[in-house]
């Protein structure tokens, strides 16, 4: 690639940077789903992801450090690639290049997903690789970017409106393509697609973590349309719309300063170069628009739209970044000196203020230690676990399925229970042990039904990390430490669980975790 001395540092720092921040153990995030379906070959949540899955999978036999770290480090080198690929795509000399890497860099939603495993990185990578051969004039970059399109379908499926805009492109730019090519695209797109004949041929073999288990055709269909994630439909009222419009927020993905910066520079730029900010503005509206239309009608809060939302906007984020590119390369010396100094310190604000906070040792460990001491304080031999089974338990069910800890504990996850794919499972811990007959609903009538099973038939003490009764069937519940225990009044030892570094993870955890220790204390 030709870099000069000066890159090369400045692309070393990055490197060291991206290397010391990385999780050192397990996250709350879906990159622990990851790290469980890559581990036994397996399936994590639908659509299954399967050429991430599969990557994830040849880290297991790196000789150094532990899976978790190997996992996110995989994500920190992708990143460091990403940036790499992008720089050297960008206009002008090192100084404005500079400024915009910084910028992503430190942007809140690329770090977070560039340190803790998940697969969003990655995807950007593809979609931009993508964007930039299709700038290319030979035939055969048409041929390479359809097979990246059907591989990076196993990456994440929004990988279709990087599809879609590159199909406007082409049909803007009047390529001459004949039937011949069509057909060879279409041979090269299917051969990248194969991936997905991961999920059945791994789920035939009944792997450890095989969520959705598509070993038919039915199932293989609803895991590949997430079925089990579906929402409400796309019709959604006008203030889920509007929540969901604003969560487009510039401000911030970049923080106050850089973000007006980008937004006014966007505005300059569709006056003085429209023709290329006209044509990279649709590739931000597909995102944009695209997403809004298939987020349906979601039952997030307005706070947890802005947290979830944001890997969705990302290539329209770092598109935004490129064309903040062009634009300050066409500036005079002095004027460009000036927007690279406001944007260096609108990136120091949006680290000190948004991203450091997250990056202390305390929180970057406490996933890893909040599951093994949720283990360790059950009673050996006789305890059963209900958990939801999302980002905060997947720590836990970790810490058992490859860290072999606690093994002598049945966890159950209730988002599970029931499914058409895990019915057999579902019998097993109980499911159809004994109908009833009131108003709850049938998830509710299911878990009370595991509840009694697991107490009645094989004498479990029962325990939920849920303290959510609206989740819960009418059982007496008596809260037992951290967790809450089905007709029982034996306590916990809270003291073992806050021996260890108990104080870490997001404040709101935190608060949640000592409000049940002062209630228990004041009982």
């Amino acid at each position: 690639m030709g870099l000069k001395k000066v890159e090369i540092v400045f692309f070393l720092f990055i490197s060291l940077l991206l290397i010391f921040f990385v999780y050192p153990l397990e996250p709350f995030s879906d990159g622990t789903d990851f790290l469980m379906g890559g581990f036994f070959l397996g399936l994590p949540h639908p659509p299954s992801y399967p050429a991430f899955t599969q990557i994830v999978h040849l880290t297991k036999y790196l000789p150094f450090s532990n899976l978790a770290f190997r996992v996110n480090l995989f994500t920190g080198i992708t990143a460091f690639l990403f940036l790499l690929i992008f720089y050297k795509n960008l206009k002008g000399e090192f100084l404005e290049k500079f400024a915009s890497i910084f910028i992503i860099l430190f942007s809140t939603t690329f770090f977070e997903n560039s340190i803790n495993g998940e697969l969003y990185i990655l995807n950007l990578l593809l979609i931009f690789l993508m964007i930039f051969f299709s700038d290319k004039q030979d035939i055969r970059f048409l041929y390479l970017n359809s097979f990246l399109f059907g591989v990076a379908f196993g990456v994440h499926q929004t990988v279709i409106f990087a599809g879609i805009y590159i199909f406007i492109k082409y049909l803007l730019e009047k390529r001459e393509i004949t039937i011949v090519n069509i057909l060879t695209c279409f041979f090269f797109f299917i051969l990248g697609l194969s991936v997905y004949l991961y999920l059945p041929l791994r789920a035939i073999k009944e792997p450890l973590w095989n969520w959705g288990n598509p070993k038919s055709l039915m199932l293989f269909l609803n895991s590949i349309f997430r079925h089990d994630f579906q929402t409400s439909g796309i019709i959604r009222d006008w203030n889920t719309l509007f929540q969901q419009l604003i969560t487009f927020n510039p401000l911030y993905e970049f923080g106050v300063i850089n973000g007006l910066i980008i937004l006014m520079g966007f505005i300059v730029g569709l006056y003085y170069y429209r023709k290329n900010f006209i044509k990279y503005s649709i590739f931000i509206l597909i995102f944009y628009i695209g997403f809004v239309i298939i987020a349906g009608n979601d039952p997030l809060s307005f706070e947890e739209r802005m947290k979830t939302y944001g890997v969705f906007y990302l290539p329209a984020y770092v598109m935004l970044v490129f064309l903040f590119n062009i634009l300050v390369a066409g500036l005079n010396y002095k004027t460009k000196k000036l927007i690279v100094l406001l944007s260096l310190i609108g990136v120091s604000y949006n680290f000190f203020t948004n991203i450091a906070k997250e990056l202390t040792y305390k929180k970057m460990v406490f996933p890893h230690d909040y599951g093994r001491m949720s283990l360790a304080m059950l009673p050996r031999n006789v305890s059963t676990l209900i958990v939801l089974g999302g980002e905060k338990d997947f720590p836990i069910i970790y810490q058992q399925k490859i860290c072999k800890f606690r093994e002598d504990i049945n966890i159950i996850q209730l988002n599970f229970l029931g499914k058409i794919w895990n019915l057999k499972d579902s019998l097993k811990h109980g499911v159809a042990y004994k109908p009833f007959d009131d108003n709850e609903s049938d998830n509710k009538k299911i878990i009370k039904s595991v509840v009694l099973y697991q107490k009645e038939i094989l004498g479990k003490r029962v325990f939920t990390n849920i303290f959510n009764n609206d989740e819960l069937p009418k059982i007496i519940w008596n809260v037992n430490g951290v967790f809450q225990e089905a007709n029982k009044i034996e306590k916990l030892d809270w003291e073992y669980f806050l021996r260890y570094r108990g104080m870490g993870g997001d404040d709101k955890f935190i608060e949640n975790i000592l409000k049940l220790n002062n209630s228990f204390k004041g009982e």
